[in-house]
């Protein structure tokens, strides 16, 4: 009798993991749709990393598609993705892409050190900018890294990237320029 218990315990905890496992996937992906349905556009004024003010404006008119990078200096999968994120600027600038970061945690002076080492290291080149209360519901994401793509008007182009995806950022971008044009 206690035999068929604990196997019966083991199956239900196994359903239980199963169960909150697919749950989990539906509450991320309901989260991407629910932050795409409130971006239509962009527009901003906020601070670099170094504390000089920058509209979206400026940051957006002179590219086909900027692509917006949300992330963390806490966050690891962000930090590993940085040396890619600057390979891929390289790689796109050239045909009309601007990428730029926006340092979530960016409001305290410990993080915007941390961040100014992280980018050191990493041979970052694209500007990063800390969050502004003008970002609106850029600003709530579930999960970061997470990536949206935005016209030189700053209307939102295709759907969010969520997690360091270096392969799906290149799809993006090349959909999208080739959408504009590119």
């Amino acid at each position: 009798m206690k035999t068929f218990w604990f196997k019966s315990a083991k199956l239900m905890i196994l359903a239980l993991i199963l169960l909150l496992t697919l749950c989990a996937c539906g509450k991320k992906e309901a989260a991407q749709e629910a932050t795409d349905a409130r971006l239509t556009s962009l527009s901003f004024t906020a601070k670099d990393i170094d504390g000089s003010k920058v509209s979206s404006d400026s940051l957006f008119s002179g590219a086909k598609v900027t692509m917006i990078n949300l992330w963390a200096t806490w966050c690891s999968p962000c930090i590993r993705e940085l040396p890619d994120l600057e390979e891929l600027y390289m790689e796109y600038r050239d045909r009309g892409v601007e990428v730029v970061g926006i340092l979530l945690d960016g409001t305290s002076d410990s993080a915007i050190e941390s961040a100014k080492t992280l980018m050191i290291k990493a041979g970052i080149t694209y500007t990063v900018l800390r969050p502004s209360e003008e970002m609106g519901d850029l600003l709530n994401v579930q999960y970061i890294p997470a990536t949206v793509f935005v016209d030189s008007r700053g209307n939102l182009l295709g759907n969010m990237v969520v997690g360091a995806d270096l392969q799906a950022y290149r799809d993006n971008l090349d959909q999208l320029l080739g959408e504009t044009g590119g």
